[in-house]
């Protein structure tokens, strides 16, 4: 069984309006909601790394753009050629 890790072991609050994971970063935009961006690179037809950055989607709450970003993550996981990009300090 996996041991549970709460948001705050996975995410570094650099300020107020912006939050920082191992897959990604939740941001507050114009609008006052949160965007949740996945963050990753990924080998294109000539084998060379392309950075990736991909909106999940807005969200009212922190947490709900937090978990959208993990849950992409997950699904990102299966691609073979594929590499996050590590916005905080935290291990994946």
């Amino acid at each position: 069984m996996s041991h549970h890790h709460s948001w705050g072991e996975k995410w570094v609050e650099v300020s107020p309006t912006r939050f920082n994971g191992a897959y990604g970063y939740i941001q507050v935009n114009m609008k006052g909601k949160w965007e949740a961006v996945v963050v990753y690179n990924l080998r294109n037809k000539q084998r060379v790394w392309e950075k990736v950055r991909e909106t999940v989607g807005v969200y009212r709450r922190p947490r709900e753009a937090m978990m959208a970003v993990e849950n992409k993550a997950n699904e990102l996981k299966a691609l073979k050629e594929l590499n996050f990009i590590n916005h905080s300090n935290l291990v994946i």
